[in-house]
């Protein structure tokens, strides 16, 4: 067993912040597989770095976000190559990429946290994972004020949407004088 320099466990630690750390990716709007390969390079960094850290919460959190960052960068660099170099053929894809079913929310909440700017999205998943806005502000260097704003945009913007793109439960068939059957009666 690794203990870092409060005396906790690493083995512990991954066992119960991996999962959530997933989720927080996802949640700033990168693919399920994205996020695990990030959350996965940044455990590796956090444990290298174990019998030091004092918050490992926020510093694997930090490192994962910038390991997926630049890892997207560097895919979205290489499909540009393939295509220009004529490897692959130049194709519309879909910039939201399917969610494991088994996190929170699926596909259709993380199409519409991808509809929000990048910097409200981050916001919003370090909310969500728990931390205030005083935290936030400070691993990002911005003011309070700033990301509570960006929190209430990302809030707004959500419910807007969510409220556009209600889904309505199919309704039963309704047998008509006659006999046939009706679906748009209610």
């Amino acid at each position: 067993m690794i203990h870092n320099g409060d005396g906790g466990c690493f083995d512990d630690y991954f066992r119960a912040d991996f999962p959530r750390l997933v989720k927080f990716l996802v949640t700033a709007g990168f693919a399920f597989e994205a996020a695990q390969d990030a959350a996965e390079e940044a455990m590796l960094t956090v444990l290298q770095e174990w019998s030091t850290l004092r918050s490992p919460h926020a510093y694997v959190r930090k490192v994962a976000l910038r390991w997926a960052v630049n890892q997207a960068r560097r895919d979205r660099e290489r499909v540009a190559r393939s295509v220009r170099g004529g490897w692959l053929p130049q194709e519309e894809t879909d910039p939201v990429a399917e969610v494991d079913d088994r996190l929170d929310g699926g596909p259709r909440v993380t199409a519409l946290l991808a509809g929000l700017p990048a910097r409200q999205r981050v916001v919003l998943a370090w909310h969500l994972d728990g931390f205030s806005n005083s935290e936030i502000a400070e691993h990002f260097g911005l003011k309070p004020a700033t990301v509570g704003s960006n929190l209430r945009h990302a809030k707004q913007a959500l419910r807007a949407a969510l409220a556009t793109t209600a889904i309505t439960a199919p309704q039963p068939p309704v047998a008509t004088a006659e006999g046939g059957v009706r679906r748009d009666v209610r």
